[in-house]
């Protein structure tokens, strides 16, 4: 057993910073340092999203096989589950990377711990109506979803899926912890256990126990139970943890740079969500060929995305703990490499996808029409990744500082007010179809660009390190 466990220290310690000594020790950091730092820390982030990810394309999977009704149910569960539960917890829990990066950053260990548990209590009072919502959502989406059949599978999915709405709470909110003490690979470590499990469970439950398409949300709701379950397991055996002090009263009162935080941050998840979701709904009016068309492109887009997610994850951590350590220059340089880093790898990934997009495509869509529409619509998507990568890492960076309510109001302002009406006017007015959809988005997440760098430029890091104090001692209290 000790063996195991300098073993999977010596895993960890591949990806994880020295703590509150790296931030002292390095008075001077040069660009080189930071580039390290922020690309390594987000190597073990990306394979733990795409991991994360693959746990809906299993339900997915395993379903389509059982008919187009089963598949279309399991398609529409899953959006309307991202959009109503997980991106909302998602959401809420960004607001740690910032909260616990700059106390950690700041050696206030203990600080951190009541953070979680803050977090822990918020995100128990959301699950109750959300739970219930899902509980009832049978009988609101029979009057929404023409197809009555699709409609029930979808509600009888949401409802058994809402058991594992806790785990996956604790989930996302444990993994925001340790990774503020820099501890970056836990959870990529939790879903290399965890999915092939989840793969075994949905064959189990859906084929081999002949459950059919309620196997696929009882299989979930298990995974997502168990990740929680094996994440604290391994953080507890391996002693990982370095802030934890026990459940304390001070965690029932200062919440409110935890709330100022989180709804800004929830805003930003939602609005990107339904925008994406709302241009997929949009296309199925078109007909099946332009909903395929559409469905690929944002099957390929949300795969790339999780790179720079994964850098703006890592970033808006190394910003804040230079913060919290009370180092405004070092802190405005993480900023510039971040910003130069998402630079290189939306060009990357554009080229891959202009380079290799044929490839890519014949993996999701087999038929000729398809294709050829995708592949007429990819140069778009490619630079909409560019951007897009920018806009993520710009995000990111408003979050390190605790401005997350400017990344909100400007993502809500640019996708409601320009990428969705300019893109349904282009699709149904000029008859440019799922073309439509992606300038609309690529016109929003350019002004997204324009405004946040324009903020960013104009921050004032020693005030961003004085807001940190003073908030961080508002929080204590």
């Amino acid at each position: 057993m000790q063996v195991i466990r300098e073993i999977f220290h010596d895993f960890l310690r591949e990806w994880k910073i020295s703590g509150m000594s790296e931030y002292t020790r390095l008075e001077r950091p040069s660009d080189t340092t930071e580039v390290k730092s922020i690309t390594k820390n987000a190597t073990p982030v990306v394979l733990s999203l795409l991991l994360e990810y693959s746990l809906t394309t299993i339900t997915v999977i395993t379903v389509g096989n059982l008919g187009t009704v089963e598949l279309g149910a399991a398609s529409l569960a899953g959006f309307t589950a991202n959009a109503t539960g997980y991106a909302v917890y998602y959401g809420l829990t960004t607001s740690l990377d910032t909260l616990c990066a700059q106390s950690y950053g700041s050696g206030m260990k203990h600080l951190t711990s009541v953070h979680l548990q803050r977090m822990a209590l918020l995100l128990t009072l959301v699950t109750i109506p959300l739970a219930a919502l899902w509980w009832c959502a049978e009988g609101i989406l029979v009057h929404i979803i023409p197809e009555q059949d699709t409609a029930m599978l979808v509600g009888r999915y949401l409802r058994i899926a809402a058991w594992g709405m806790p785990g996956y709470a604790a989930f996302e909110a444990g993994r925001r912890y340790i990774q503020a003490q820099g501890c970056y690979s836990v959870g990529m470590y939790v879903l290399l256990i965890c999915t092939p499990i989840s793969a075994f469970l949905n064959w189990f439950l859906v084929w081999n126990r002949g459950m059919g398409f309620i196997g696929a949300p009882i299989a979930l709701s298990l995974t997502d139970n168990l990740i929680a379950l094996t994440f604290f397991l391994l953080v507890y055996f391996f002693s990982l943890d370095k802030c934890w002090t026990g459940f304390t009263q001070q965690s029932l009162r200062g919440w409110g740079p935890m709330i100022r935080l989180s709804i800004p941050s929830l805003l930003t998840v939602e609005v990107e969500t339904l925008a994406y979701g709302l241009n997929t709904y949009a296309a199925s009016y078109l007909g099946p060929s332009i909903l395929a068309t559409q469905t690929v492109l944002s099957t390929v887009s949300n795969i790339f995305w999780h790179i720079p997610f994964a850098i703006s994850t890592s970033s808006r951590i190394r910003i804040g703990n230079w913060i919290g350590a009370g180092s405004p220059n070092a802190a405005r340089l993480a900023t510039r490499v971040s910003l130069y880093v998402a630079v290189g790898v939306g060009c990357v990934g554009m080229s891959l996808l202009l380079v290799f997009g044929r490839y890519i495509v014949r993996i999701f869509a087999k038929e000729d029409d398809v294709i050829e529409m995708v592949l007429n619509i990819l140069p778009v998507c490619a630079v909409c990744h560019v951007v897009e990568c920018v806009a993520i890492i710009s995000n990111g960076i408003l979050c390190a500082i605790g401005r997350q309510d400017v990344a909100g109001w400007v993502q809500t302002g640019a996708f409601s007010v320009l990428g969705l009406p300019v893109g349904f006017g282009i699709a149904f007015g000029l008859g440019w179809n799922v073309s439509g959809f992606w300038i609309g988005t690529l016109l929003a997440l350019c002004v997204v660009v324009w405004i946040e760098l324009a903020f960013i430029k104009r921050v004032n890091w020693k005030r961003c390190v004085q807001d940190a104090q003073k908030s961080m001692s508002a929080a204590e209290n």
